[in-house]
């Protein structure tokens, strides 16, 4: 999970530990310190193989959320603030070798 340069919270569902494609990125808004929860929740993308990693790169002019996925690349995706959707297609911005393991869990990066 990350925390977005405007406060809310992605989090990253792999779904369970089989080879689908049923991940998700979830976007948790306002939080409500009295209750200790959540009171806004909503997904972000879907059909995803086992996302397990998301970040934020927010330099003055380039802003992005960067997301991992086992076996596939590293993509960058622009982000503006409040944005509740991908704004484009994504960029490569790394790929890495499976080194010919035969491990379809998650094991990849």
């Amino acid at each position: 999970m990350a925390k977005s340069p405007d406060g809310r919270i992605f989090v990253t569902d792999m779904f369970n530990r089989t080879d689908n494609q049923k991940g998700a990125v979830y976007i948790l808004d306002a939080f409500d310190t009295g209750a200790d929860k959540f009171n806004k929740g909503h997904r972000l993308s879907n059909k995803l193989r086992n996302p397990n990693s998301i970040a934020f790169l927010h330099r003055s002019e380039r802003r992005a959320l960067v997301l991992s996925c086992p076996y596939r690349p590293a993509l960058r995706y622009r982000y503006w603030r409040g944005d509740d959707a991908p704004s484009g297609a994504p960029k490569v911005i790394a790929t890495f070798p499976d080194y010919g393991l035969n491990y379809k869990y998650g094991a990849g990066i």
